[in-house]
């Protein structure tokens, strides 16, 4: 029985209790909830149980896809243990109430939260992005290695059957060799033109957030990328702040509006190591209308083309790639990407951690380095934009390029 602790119980916590319960109703993994920590308080008690009659706060979003947009959960629903509530996760780590944590605090404490119950012997499960700077990261992985622990990046989007699907096809030819990939769009009904991101007005600070949506949404996007086709070598590119005041939506629980230091438009030119080429536009601007790749991403071999889900053969032959691979993937190869029929993406990465907790010779599918390298592709973006060249993945990676970086970790002391 693995016992849970989270830290940071704001608006993506339900989508994580609606994947546990997930694997709590398939009987897939073994562990308790046993403490909640929130600087407020109150905040903790709202996930413990309708008992503690804290209302519930809307969704972030109104996207019904998108995660923050999950209905509530209490842990009530998944258990009969009554977890303890912590205003100061330190506190929590002295109880020794927890074996392994789940990290869903703001962006700029993740590397200190991290550290600390690496140090103490606790498994974690971090948020993306993996924290606030290449610099930062270093300190988690490096943090991990030394205490012998588990640690996993919820890069979430890859656990999605569309793109385990996209995954299969390509890996098994069917498009034939990579050649490029275009993805992203402008504009986006939740988060433009100019409203305040998730209604959390840090992910418009420099000091707090690090980026804009190349860090905040970037990460996600390339760890889908190089799962599906390749791990990118450069990146070259232009950002752009359009909207330098942001507001509250009107039907936002907040009002007012917040200075933005950060970008909100991204155009970027990538190359792979493979030789194939790929463009991804990023924007949390945007006036008028949304304008998107069909499908997010369309992807073209030297025998066809995927887009969204749909391949398209050089004889004009269409089929679904999530069909594909169902029909035609092992059984033993679906049960490790769906065990138990489980499709839930949240609920996925997390069983995913569990059981590298239970098995010390198995990694996370997204372990610290993955985190590490997400965020180097995504960090190479705005360091490019900086420096006015195409920059390596590896040259940020390593820490040799970092302009752009350099006075957050100098205002952390790192």
């Amino acid at each position: 029985m693995i016992r849970l602790g989270v830290i940071g119980c704001g608006r993506i916590l339900p989508a994580h209790l609606r994947g546990l319960r997930e694997i709590k109703t398939r009987g897939l993994a073994e562990f308790e909830i046993t403490a909640l920590c929130s600087r407020n308080i109150d905040d903790a008690k709202m996930f413990r149980s309708p008992d503690d009659g804290i209302p519930p706060r809307p969704p972030t979003a109104n996207d019904q896809t998108d995660p923050l947009s999950a209905p509530h959960v209490y842990v009530s629903e998944l258990q009969s243990g009554r977890p303890e509530v912590y205003s100061d996760y330190r506190h929590m780590l002295d109880s020794d109430s927890v074996d392994a944590v789940i990290v869903l605090t703001a962006l700029d404490s993740h590397h200190t939260i991290g550290v600390d119950c690496l140090e103490s012997g606790r498994h974690v499960m971090m948020e993306k992005p993996l924290a606030i700077t290449v610099k930062a990261a270093r300190m988690l992985v490096d943090a991990a290695a030394k205490n012998g622990l588990t640690l996993a990046t919820a890069e979430v989007i890859r656990y999605l059957a569309p793109i385990r699907a996209v995954h299969w096809a390509i890996r098994h030819g069917r498009i034939g060799q990579l050649q490029s990939v275009l993805a992203g769009g402008m504009g986006s009904p939740d988060w433009s033109p100019d409203y305040i991101a998730a209604h959390t007005a840090w992910r418009h600070v420099k000091q707090r957030a690090g980026g804009g949506p190349s860090i905040d949404f970037g990460v996600h996007l390339f760890d889908m990328i190089e799962y599906q086709c390749g791990e990118i070598d450069s990146v070259g590119a232009v950002t752009a702040t359009t909207e330098p005041v942001r507001r509250y939506r009107d039907d936002a629980p907040f009002d007012g509006t917040v200075e933005n230091e950060l970008e909100d438009v991204a155009m970027i030119t990538y190359r792979f190591k493979s030789g194939a080429i790929g463009s991804l536009t990023l924007s949390w601007g945007a006036h008028g209308d949304v304008v998107a790749v069909p499908g997010g991403k369309a992807i073209y071999g030297s025998r066809g083309s995927i887009v969204g889900t749909e391949l398209t053969d050089d004889l004009g032959d269409k089929s679904d790639t999530i069909e594909l691979m169902r029909a035609e993937a092992s059984p033993d190869q679906l049960e490790r990407w769906f065990p138990g029929g489980m499709e839930d993406p949240f609920g996925l990465e997390l069983l995913d951690w569990l059981q590298a907790i239970e098995d010390s010779q198995r990694k996370p599918e997204v372990d610290g380095e993955g985190g590490l390298r997400d965020l180097a592709v995504a960090y190479s973006v705005v360091e490019s934009s900086v420096a006015g060249r195409q920059v390596k993945v590896d040259e940020v990676a390593s820490g040799s390029v970092d302009e752009y970086q350099r006075d957050i970790d100098e205002a952390l002391g790192i």
